[in-house]
């Protein structure tokens, strides 16, 4: 039997119905059901893209102490411009601290995580100005053995709903951990240096579930529906063992 490019996508759903997808945890609570679905193939797929990128020339934080003016529409064109050598890019609408702002997915072009890449779009969210921008590394991790009665858990070893990422019948689990990465803006026209940057918040939850799509601030929505990685919510993480970004 030819393995095609199809087939080989059903193979992975198939695989990935064996987890709850509407629920706390990355597996799932980035929305199997909505426009985000292939971030979990990417998962799945040991060819595809390692890193993934949030990003926007919105509504850049300097405005906010009335130091001039920004034609969103403009700079988010010269964005996606500068965002053309990557082939994967999705866009999401939604809303943060009051203001709507249209959002940018991008998927790296290297099956392995390469500093380039990050290194990259904190140039570009520097160049507009942006506050900061959420970026994500495809990890892998010691792999679930449920046949021994293995469970997820926090650090603390407390019993959590759902496993983080995906896991095939063998190998490692993959997930995304996604980072916060601060670009300390000067709150001036002039970006802070390339150097001057940090990251501040930790998740490897991308919420999607029913709480989630009555929430009215801080959220992106693709598809129709909602999403929201909790980096300022006391939500616990799943404790992974012998975790390392896939290079």
């Amino acid at each position: 039997m030819k393995l095609t490019k199809q087939l080989l996508k059903e193979m992975i759903l198939n695989e990935m119905a064996t987890f709850s997808y509407d629920q706390a945890g990355s597996a799932g609570s980035m929305g199997h059901e909505g426009s985000y679905q292939e971030a979990y193939e990417i998962l799945a797929n040991p060819q595809g893209p390692a890193q993934m990128v949030f990003i926007t020339a919105h509504n850049p934080p300097y405005l906010m102490r009335g130091n001039g003016e920004w034609d969103n529409t403009k700079a988010q064109n010269m964005l996606l411009q500068d965002l053309s050598p990557y082939k994967n890019m999705m866009i999401g609408k939604g809303q943060y601290m009051g203001d709507q702002e249209e959002t940018i997915m991008v998927l790296s072009n290297n099956p392995t995580v390469q500093d380039g890449f990050r290194d990259h779009m904190i140039m570009l969210g520097k160049k507009y100005l942006q506050d900061a921008i959420v970026y994500a590394e495809k990890t892998s991790g010691m792999a679930m053995d449920r046949s021994r009665g293995e469970y997820p858990i926090t650090p603390e070893g407390k019993p959590i709903t759902s496993p983080s990422g995906y896991q095939g019948a063998t190998g490692p689990r993959y997930f995304w951990n996604l980072q916060m990465l601060n670009l300390n803006p000067t709150m001036t026209n002039q970006p802070s240096g390339p150097q001057d940057w940090r990251p501040s918040k930790f998740s490897t939850y991308m919420l999607s579930n029913p709480s989630i799509q009555g929430r009215s601030d801080d959220f992106t929505m693709v598809g129709g529906k909602k999403y929201y990685i909790p980096f300022y919510e006391d939500i616990a993480e799943e404790y992974i063992p012998n975790v390392s970004p896939v290079r």
